[in-house]
């Protein structure tokens, strides 16, 4: 499972990390600040969302944390 911890713009970021076609990423659920999502390889799938919200100018500037569990 792949755990982002966010505060602001949570509904964006799941619309951003739902399309992204690589890993089958889905959207599981909210708890709190976090926003959990399960893909086919975790690891790998969790350095793709962090490069891809990076490299958008509306994510960049945003403070995220992204664990995997």
């Amino acid at each position: 499972m792949i755990y982002i911890n966010v505060s602001m713009y949570q509904d964006k970021l799941i619309e951003k990390v739902s399309a992204i076609d690589s890993y089958n990423i889905s959207f599981v659920k909210k708890d709190g600040f976090n926003l959990i999502f399960k893909s086919d390889n975790d690891e790998e799938a969790a350095a793709l969302i962090k490069k891809t919200l990076k490299s958008t100018s509306e994510f960049k500037t945003i403070y995220f944390q992204i664990n995997v569990k």
